[in-house]
């Protein structure tokens, strides 16, 4: 549930960061894809308690051979199966989409779960976007996690089933 701001700021839209190419997970991300070079990236944020949207674009022009949305969604699909947190969502994913085109930032808030999409089409190139909620999954929630797999405990110890962590606050404290 957002908080209801008041004053000059309550209208402060969904914001894009790091712009300058500089954000502190493009090594990582460069490392772990394999890529040659970092990918472009970009997370928003926006004037709300929690929630993010996180964006990769990938030109059609990146890829060595034509490939499909569904090319694309079959590998994290492959992937992420079994993973206790992560959900490919559907190619066709309107339902997911505010008036089926609008994908809001806040749905997965008050879990440990990231919802990744695949977006736009082999002529021009496709969008990989994320879904969290970046104070569950993107901080605290992965903390949890994290330390459990060290520790050898089940990685979902503490942290509820997929789209829930009951012990998350409702009014944002």
């Amino acid at each position: 549930m957002p908080i209801v701001r008041s004053g000059a700021d309550a209208a402060l839209p969904v914001q894009l960061y790091g712009l300058d190419s500089r954000h502190k997970h493009l090594p990582e991300m460069q490392k772990y894809s394999g890529m040659s070079c970092a990918p472009l990236f970009l997370p928003s944020v926006g004037h709300f308690y929690a929630g993010m949207l996180v964006s990769t674009p990938i030109p059609a022009g990146a890829f060595t051979k034509r490939v499909s949305r569904r090319d694309v969604w079959e590998v994290l699909s492959v992937r992420y199966a079994g993973e206790p947190f992560v959900k490919v969502m559907p190619l066709e994913c309107g339902q997911a989409l505010r008036e089926g085109k609008y994908l809001e930032p806040q749905a997965c808030n008050r879990t440990n779960r990231l919802e990744l999409f695949v977006f736009g089409d082999e002529a021009q190139g496709l969008t990989l976007v994320g879904r969290l909620d970046n104070l569950g999954k993107g901080a605290s929630g992965n903390a949890v996690q994290c330390l459990n797999l060290m520790l050898g405990l089940p990685e979902t110890r503490g942290l509820g089933k997929l789209g829930s962590a009951p012990n998350f606050p409702d009014d944002g404290s």
